[in-house]
């Protein structure tokens, strides 16, 4: 996962945060060759607003969103408002390495 701090009014174009997104891409290419074999999904987005750092009661920590869907046998979520610690890419790199150990028991259940 990737992201940049962009303007409101780049975050309303399509075009634009597809360009920005391309532009992040060329980048990580350019540091890690591998890297373009490597990408599985893209979704490029991005947000006019986003929620404040300052975190409410009840939606910090523990109390986020958990990791493991209850009603899909194998459904996983990572982000930033699933358990993790952190804002923004921290808190979701954080959450996708709490998830991992999940999804490794369950593929090895067996």
């Amino acid at each position: 996962m990737a992201g940049t701090p962009v303007s409101a009014s780049d975050a309303r174009s399509a075009a634009r945060t597809r360009g920005i997104s391309d532009r992040m891409r060329r980048d990580v290419s350019e540091m890690y060759p591998e890297f373009e074999g490597s990408v599985l999904w893209e979704r490029p987005s991005a947000w006019p607003l986003v929620e404040s750092v300052a975190k409410e009661p009840g939606a910090v920590w523990r109390d986020k969103a958990p990791h493991a869907g209850s009603g899909v046998d194998g459904l996983f979520f990572v982000g930033d408002s699933t358990v993790s610690y952190g804002i923004g890419t921290d808190s979701a790199a954080h959450s996708s390495q709490l998830c991992h150990p999940l999804i490794v028991r369950f593929l090895n259940r067996g």
